[in-house]
């Protein structure tokens, strides 16, 4: 399996560098990846050649977040997802239809604005949550 890139991007360095300290370990989510403090500079990089799987938003703590928004049964799905589980065996574990675990991960993803199970993988990851 080839490693995922991903960049950071967020005004406040400090927080950038706890979240790439995070995420860019042994054993953490992202092999490798990048830091820029505004998507232009992001962008910029982009069109110079990077390439980047995953784009993730560094968000300091005076910002709202928008995990405050996730039901505790979404906050549990995002979680086993974010562990790498499968649809069906979020739903074992939890106890709920297939078409229940598919419904909280659309709203899942609406509410954190992510696209991908990568991105909402590394949004858990982000928060501790795995």
């Amino acid at each position: 399996m080839q490693p995922i890139t991903a960049i950071i991007v967020g005004q406040n360095d400090s927080v950038r560098s706890q979240l790439a300290a995070r995420l860019f370990t042994p054993g953490g989510p992202f092999l490798n990846g990048g830091m820029f403090a505004s998507d232009d500079a992001a962008n910029a990089w982009t069109r110079a050649g990077g390439r980047a799987d995953v784009v993730v938003r560094a968000i300091s703590p005076t910002e709202p977040a928008p995990v405050s928004s996730l039901t505790g049964r979404e906050r549990d799905v995002l979680t086993l997802l974010a562990k790498g589980l499968a649809y069906a065996d979020i739903g074992r574990t939890l106890g709920i239809r297939l078409g229940t675990v598919q419904c909280h991960i659309k709203r899942l993803y609406s509410k954190l604005d992510v696209n991908t199970k990568a991105e909402a993988a590394l949004f858990a990851a982000s928060l501790g949550l795995v």
